[in-house]
């Protein structure tokens, strides 16, 4: 009997070769589709998501006048004078990342250097919290000890090569030696933690001095272990209520501080505070390319139905026989419900196939990590080849039912209305792919405008043909004057300027103290006079007080921008000459001897804030260098040849300023990429559905239209007349999608502080290149069946 049942499905699927076609393919992009969501969604879900992370939480800072912002950072006396009173905390460590600003870290064995490397310094617990495998060393005692460093694999093996690492020294930066203790396996990308070394904390240069002022310094990453039965809720009140009664508090500090207990599976997509170790994701992202998937999967089965339920009529005769010949409904139901089925294996053999053809294209849009699992593994196969059935059974199982409810009188006579029955849901299924394109459309078009609109944005600075080199290694920094003068020597280069943040992303935050013991709180980076010309930033007064500031770390002058100027309360004629000092350093007072126009010194999802600048050479780490338009590889020739002058081995390492600044915008770029192709893989299967459907109305119609050619119908006419069936449905759709495009519109704008202006020509022309696109699947039939001798189709009658 099952024999039966796949022979009489395959003669029937291979005499309806388009339908077949149309099915398979359309379930095959489909497939397709869901994999590559599924491969994604999967990677992005799965960040810390490793055996004995489950009871390990990080311990962020946030504010009570501050609700909105926050710190993923604690300071570093929190986990020494803190945590220990309670006794729920298993184990506890502070990591510090000394990359956090950008700058990149030099280390050397004998001759062979690195200077792209990952520092990270830990208490001698962190692998007591986080259990990271050792292929050499001991975890109990490798960060017990001062000056001990441990490796990851990646870097010991570039570094010694074959030699044995343990109880080498290395040099990091300039002179400072460590013990290299440990070497481990280099972590997986979905982890936020990312090292390529990582050293004692005893070893930490300020972290005695930044403990004793006990509110100093919260850029300290600390993560607890808890242990089995705790409650991180009742800890993180805990921890609020020993904060707010902080013992030797006198301006009662603590009492503004909330602690935040988050878990570390949980910070890669929901934890968006300053000083992430790595850019988080998008839990929001996650749930819509979910919801796309399973909507480009429904209108792959939605297709199945529609063009089945279509050509039920075309099967009437065969049904009655079987019928007449003593076949029961479940057997018919069977008989369906198998050719549907077998689609759904061809679809799935074919999803196969388009996966690994289409899997470096996609992996060059967005990332290649993002797309390591491959269709083949088991845990993969095995839920999509039980989708598949279930697919199979649910697309075969209305249009049997339907043929099988049938009488068999009917079925050999059938009647206009039996033919018609299920038009209704055919057009509400054709409203429902249609809603969904044009809703991809229309988010597509949303996601790029702002992305265009974020890069054609006015940053308050110059950002084109400027390079930026990192110049932040001991032996290099204290030659940044040298490197300078060689590097200006150049004709083609036209400014040259130092910072201790690349203007892009400026990071550091800190307390200033002002006149009459007023505070107030602002964003700090330390330039040279030159920063402003170079990158061509307005002057809103001091600049003759400007050109005569010489940097020096122990005396002090500041500029500050608009922002900080009205957060303060001054006027330019009250800050100018005013004295203010900064909580880092020396903490010596100097004027502000400069006020600038503000400019976009943080990505454009957050309002420009205060900002401070000072002039301190200690801190400077990049260089930026202005070149000429015409004769940017003259310059690099130029620039490279300074560094090698000056810098000696240490590899050349530089970026361009704007693809820095670009590299903000990478998460909603990889967006914005992969709506483009889901909106057009959901395109594709709308017409997919709408060819098919529109090739059976021809064909239900076709004496007609041979009629109306004999009677002189023009071509343009009988188009109308086919296009009129689908016009308003199409309509509709576009009407129905309106609703969810403003809802994403709001959900994607709202994480811009600065944002485009979407005009309603947007939904509307979205709508029409869909209309079009239908349009003209249904004339491609409509010229078909016009070009028909109006003889051939008449000639039964």
């Amino acid at each position: 009997m099952l024999i039966n049942y796949i022979v009489v499905a395959v003669r029937n699927l291979v005499k309806d070769k388009l339908y077949t076609s149309i099915n398979a393919l359309g379930l095959a992009v489909a497939f397709t589709t869901c994999f590559f969501i599924y491969s994604w969604v999967r990677f992005e879900s799965s960040y810390d998501v490793f055996e004995g992370n489950e009871s390990v939480y990080r311990l962020a800072t946030g504010w009570d006048d501050e609700p909105a912002e926050g710190y993923a950072t604690t300071y570093p006396m929190v986990r020494t004078r803190v945590l220990p009173q309670f006794p729920e905390i298993e184990e506890s460590v502070r990591v510090f990342n000394t990359g956090f600003l950008g700058s990149k870290t030099r280390i050397t064995y004998l001759t062979h250097i690195n200077t792209s490397s990952v520092l990270y310094y830990a208490d001698s617990t962190f692998f007591r919290v986080f259990p990271v495998t050792f292929l050499q060393g001991m975890a109990e005692t490798a960060l017990s000890k001062p000056n001990a460093i441990v490796l990851s694999q990646s870097l010991a093996a570039s570094l010694f090569e074959s030699e044995n690492p343990i109880g080498k020294l290395v040099v990091i930066g300039k002179d400072k030696a460590f013990e290299v203790t440990g070497v481990v396996t280099d972590l997986p990308y979905n982890s936020h933690l990312h090292f390529d070394m990582i050293a004692s904390m005893q070893s930490h240069p300020w972290i005695r001095e930044a403990e004793q002022n006990v509110w100093s310094g919260i850029s300290f990453h600390t993560y607890v272990k808890l242990k089995e039965g705790s409650s991180p809720n009742d800890l993180q009140q805990k921890i609020n209520a020993y904060l707010d009664h902080f013992p030797n508090d006198p301006d009662g500090q603590g009492k503004s501080i909330n602690a935040i207990l988050q878990p570390v599976a949980s910070i890669h997509l929901t934890s968006h505070l300053k000083h992430e170790l790595t850019p988080p994701g998008d839990e929001k992202m996650v749930y819509i390319f979910i919801t796309v998937a399973v909507l480009v999967l429904v209108m792959a089965v939605v297709n199945y139905i529609n063009l089945a339920t279509a050509r039920h009529t075309q099967r009437f005769r065969e049904v009655g026989v079987r019928k007449v010949m003593g076949a029961n409904r479940s057997q018919l139901v069977l008989q369906f419900t198998a050719e549907s089925i077998m689609v759904s294996f061809m679809a799935i053999t074919l999803a196969i196939l388009m996966t690994e053809l289409y899997r470096p294209a996609l992996a060059y849009i967005a990332d290649e990590k993002f797309f390591s699992i491959h269709f083949y593994q088991k845990e993969v196969l095995l839920p999509f080849f039980a989708c598949a059935i279930l697919i199979g059974i649910i697309s075969g199982l209305f249009p049997a039912f339907v043929l099988s409810g049938i009488k068999p009188m009917k079925l050999f006579k059938p009647s206009l209305d039996s033919a018609l029955k299920g038009s209704s849901l055919r057009k509400g299924l054709v409203i429902f792919q249609f809603t969904v394109s044009i809703i991809l459309t229309i988010c597509t078009a949303i996601t790029f405008q702002q992305i265009r609109f974020i890069r054609s944005q006015p940053a308050g600075y110059d950002r084109e043909q400027v390079v930026a080199l990192n110049i932040g290694y001991s032996g290099v920094k204290d030659k940044y004057k040298t490197l300078k003068a060689k590097i200006e020597g150049s004709s083609s280069v036209l400014y040259v300027a130092c910072t201790s943040q690349l203007p892009t992303d400026v990071q550091t935050f800190e307390n200033i103290d002002l006149p009459g013991e007023r505070t107030a709180g602002a964003y700090y980076m330390s330039v040279d006079p030159e920063f402003f010309t170079a990158l061509n930033i307005t002057l809103l007064s001091g600049n003759n007080e400007l050109q005569a500031v010489i940097p020096n770390d122990s005396i002090h002058s500041f500029a500050m921008n608009e922002s900080a100027l009205q957060s303060i309360g001054w006027t330019p004629e009250q800050a100018v000459g005013s004295k203010m000092s900064i909580r880092h350093g020396n903490q010596q007072p100097g004027p502000v001897v400069a006020i600038i126009k503000d400019f976009h010194f943080q990505s454009l999802h957050a309002t420009i804030q205060p900002l401070i600048v000072e002039f301190t050479p200690g801190s400077y780490e990049f260089m930026l260098i202005k070149v000429q338009t015409d004769h940017v590889r003259d310059a690099l020739q130029a620039i490279e040849a300074a560094w090698k002058e000056v810098a000696g081995g240490i590899p050349f390492d530089f970026s361009f300023l704007d693809e820095d600044y670009n590299a903000l915008y990478k998460q909603e770029q990889l967006t914005g990429s992969l709506f483009v192709t889901f909106s057009f893989i959901a395109l594709i299967i709308a017409l997919l559905g709408l060819f098919g459907l529109a090739s059976f109305a021809v064909t239900k119609r076709a004496k007609e239209i041979g009629i109306r050619r004999i009677l002189g119908a023009e071509i343009n006419g009988i188009l109308k007349l086919l296009s009129k069936d689908f016009g308003y449905l199409l309509i509709i759709a576009s009407v129905v999608s309106i609703p969810a495009g403003l809802y994403f519109r709001h959900e994607w704008l709202e994480r811009f502080a600065y944002q485009t202006q979407i005009s309603p020509w947007l939904f509307i022309l979205a709508s029409l290149l869909n209309i079009l696109l239908a349009l003209l699947t249904i004339a491609y039939h409509g010229i078909r069946a016009t070009r028909i001798n109006p003889v051939e189709t008449l000639r039964s009658e």
